[in-house]
């Protein structure tokens, strides 16, 4: 019997129940020592250390996997309602909230398109405080095969210039500050010059249609046995390759307006005279590292 996603009209009720595999990683009673030592006083040092942080060894081995994750159709069959809600969230603020999402009509696409569309892939994890966690992201693998990487990659900070900063900042004593730009991806526009399409397929297609019945219904396909919508890439996806650049140039942009000179030898160091200090920021992607001497300058400008 179909139903709809909330009880609805665009999946079978087996759709989140049959073939699903799972991959679990039991390290509970992980009770093994670690064997690589070159000698038995590195093995005891080791040992001594966890006592005095005050860790056991099966912590350390469960901090050194990954959070297991699940696909969107895996997450919602595990935590049901809890799992769609966060995964519902997820697509409201991919299509809603950020407007990634451009409407595209089928027919006229070529073979040509629809092979260089990028898949979205979603997946949910369970944070450490019992939250369920979505999020979602192009697969840029596909723009490597025709797109110059010379022609789309962003500058990265240089290693060297990040140990001077920091020199800098001990030795005038200066206030630090660190600042992550939530969701920065998804408030950069694609700039226009190739049309980039985004392919979402199964649960996540069927999430899209009942975010918005009315604007979405009309473009689900099946391709391969799936439900499948393409889209136009509005905004930055993370995942995209270009995505790393637009971030930067849009960076750039705004520092150019606030006054700030980028540094000559590494073009993601930008400094601005303050009260007759240096004002410097360091940013790497949405990440950025402000540092003045006066605590005011950081604390009150960029503390809220």
């Amino acid at each position: 019997m179909i139903k709809r996603l909330s009880t609805g009209i665009f999946y079978q009720d087996s759709y989140f129940r049959e073939d699903i595999e799972e991959t679990k990683l039991n390290v509970g009673n992980y009770s093994e020592f670690v064997e690589r030592w070159d000698d038995k006083d590195q093995y005891q040092l080791y040992h001594e250390a966890l006592d005095w942080l005050g860790f056991r060894q099966n912590e350390i081995v469960e901090l050194s996997f990954k959070a297991q994750q699940w696909s969107v159709q895996q997450g919602i069959r595990k935590f049901g309602d809890e799992g769609k809600k966060s995964a519902m969230k997820e697509i409201k603020n991919l299509a809603v909230k950020n407007n990634c999402f451009g409407e595209v009509d089928y027919k006229p696409l070529s073979q040509e398109q629809k092979d260089k569309a990028l898949p979205i892939l979603m997946f949910m994890v369970k944070k450490r405080n019992g939250d369920i966690k979505t999020r979602g992201c192009a697969n840029g693998s596909v723009q490597r095969i025709y797109t110059d990487k010379n022609s789309v990659s962003s500058p990265t900070p240089d290693f060297y210039a990040f140990k001077y900063v920091c020199t800098v900042i001990a030795k005038e004593g200066r206030d630090v500050a660190t600042v992550d730009l939530p969701g920065f991806f998804l408030q950069t526009d694609q700039d226009g010059e190739e049309e980039i399409l985004l392919k979402l397929t199964g649960a996540v297609a069927l999430l899209l249609v009942e975010s918005d019945e009315e604007k979405w219904k009309k473009h689900v396909v099946q391709e391969n046995g799936k439900c499948t919508i393409y889209v136009l890439c509005n905004k930055a996806i993370y995942g995209t390759i270009n995505a790393a650049l637009l971030v930067y140039r849009k960076l750039a942009k705004l520092f150019k307006s606030w006054g700030l000179i980028m540094n000559p030898y590494d073009p993601w160091v930008w400094n601005k005279d303050v009260n007759g200090e240096q004002l410097t920021i360091m940013f790497h992607i949405d990440y950025l590292l402000l540092a003045h001497v006066q605590a005011s300058i950081i604390t009150e400008s960029f503390g809220s």
